[in-house]
């Protein structure tokens, strides 16, 4: 395999006692970033032990590192920024919904695992409102990670689509996970992965590409957690409802980590609901501000946009912005 990283940055002061640091992991491209920072200024404001972060991207500029450093400063942390070589991934299956960056995670915990034994990998959209100690301190012994099963939804079909008899139930969504590093790499784990992902007859039948992949190489060798440790939220499920405090259903008082996912994400301008107080929260004590959240720019975005503002009651908000969608529609 080709060079994986390009280019290094360290921020912040390294912690001498090492056996005392808890690493946390994510792999993104430029579009996720600023979710990035809200993540993990999340995790610091609601836990104090020492964390060490590391942040795979394909880019990286000065404002970014500059911001990373502020959050270094400010909760005495560190932050080391990864410049992947995207080159490696060029021949895998890619799409717009499943960019290059879905690859990340796979070369991370080979990577890191000359660093740590253990590491929670975490996606972009997830938010922490909770304390980590007790996950972090999750036995893995034996074992190749600890996860969370994924939505009842996403299980039904898992056996028939992939193949796996008694797959049901022990399907993870690959959002969060506390990765054995030495199983990783003892087993050549990442290597399997690239491996698989070469062969035709297997690449067929992943649907969800990286999360199918890793189901099937760690199939009965996970530790299935309770879903307080990846709680599964899709913003979209305000449409139809009246009360918006009906996320509380969802995300309740034990739950330690939020994942927001489809397209409804908490850093987007037109989805400002009560579920997404926790991002608010993070973002108010980071080095950004809701000037940075972000405005509809591509067709999908703008059709999305409009579609939130009539059901939020902003019906002049969304007749202009169901213009731009059409205008920009008949223009492309």
């Amino acid at each position: 395999m080709k060079k994986i990283i390009n280019a290094t940055i360290s921020i912040g002061e390294q912690n001498k006692d090492k056996a005392k640091i808890n690493h946390i992991a994510y792999g993104v491209d430029k579009n996720f970033l600023f979710g990035t920072g809200i993540s993990l200024v999340s995790v610091l404001i609601n836990n104090k032990e020492k964390f060490h972060f590391h942040i795979f991207t394909d880019f990286i500029n000065q404002d970014y590192i500059e911001k990373c450093k502020q959050i270094t400063n400010k909760f005495e942390t560190q932050i080391t920024l990864y410049l992947i070589n995207t080159d490696v991934f060029s021949q895998l299956p890619v799409s717009a919904i499943w960019p290059k960056a879905m690859y990340f995670r796979l070369a991370i915990f080979d990577i890191l695992s000359e660093v740590s034994n253990k590491l929670l990998y975490l996606d972009a959209d997830i938010v922490c409102k909770g304390s980590l100690s007790d996950f972090f301190n999750t036995d893995l012994s034996n074992h190749y990670a600890a996860v969370v099963a994924d939505l009842d939804a996403v299980q039904n079909r898992v056996e028939q689509r992939l193949g796996i008899a008694g797959m049901k139930g022990k399907y993870f969504n690959s959002g969060v996970i506390l990765a054995n590093l030495q199983e990783w790499k003892e087993n050549n784990l990442t290597e399997k992965c690239f491996t698989a992902l070469s062969d035709e007859t297997i690449r067929k039948k992943l649907h969800f590409m990286d999360q199918d992949l890793l189901n099937i190489l760690l199939f009965n060798h996970t530790i299935i957690l309770d879903n307080r440790y990846n709680c599964i939220y899709d913003g979209s499920e305000h449409f139809g409802r009246k009360d918006y405090a009906n996320y509380k259903e969802t995300i309740t008082d034990n739950t330690v980590l939020i994942h927001y996912t489809s397209d409804t994400k908490p850093w987007l301008k037109w989805v400002r609901y009560p579920a997404f107080a926790f991002f608010d929260n993070a973002l108010a004590q980071s080095p950004w501000s809701d000037k940075d959240l972000m405005d509809a720019s591509r067709i999908n975005q703008l059709k999305k946009k409009s579609k939130h503002e009539f059901y939020q009651g902003k019906h002049l908000s969304g007749i202009k912005t169901q213009l731009k969608y059409l205008w920009k529609k008949v223009v492309h």
